[in-house]
């Protein structure tokens, strides 16, 4: 249940962040990897809320943590998804 209520949160922080309200995208998504450490989505969200708030190193850090909870997936979403998280990372 709690990989569910975190994964919830990361969706509602990407949505302050489409709005242009990182400082309120942060606590969402701090609180959605509390709940589920180690998930996908709540680790990404994370690291896209500490990239627009200006946390460089902890943004690096939470992506290195998706690309980790990738592992999980099969083969081919795991490759789309790093893709993905990999060109966030470049572009800190």
């Amino acid at each position: 249940m709690e990989a569910a209520g975190g994964i919830s949160r990361a969706f509602p922080a990407w949505d302050k962040l489409e709005a242009k309200q990182p400082q309120k995208a942060l606590p969402l998504a701090e609180e959605g990897v509390k709940l589920a450490p180690d998930q996908l989505l709540p680790e990404w969200a994370l690291g896209d809320a500490t990239a627009a708030t200006g946390k460089k190193d902890e943004a690096r850090a939470t992506y290195k943590a998706a690309i980790i909870a990738t592992n999980k997936l099969d083969p081919e979403r795991r490759a789309d998804d790093v893709k993905d998280i990999e060109a966030s990372l470049k572009k800190l």
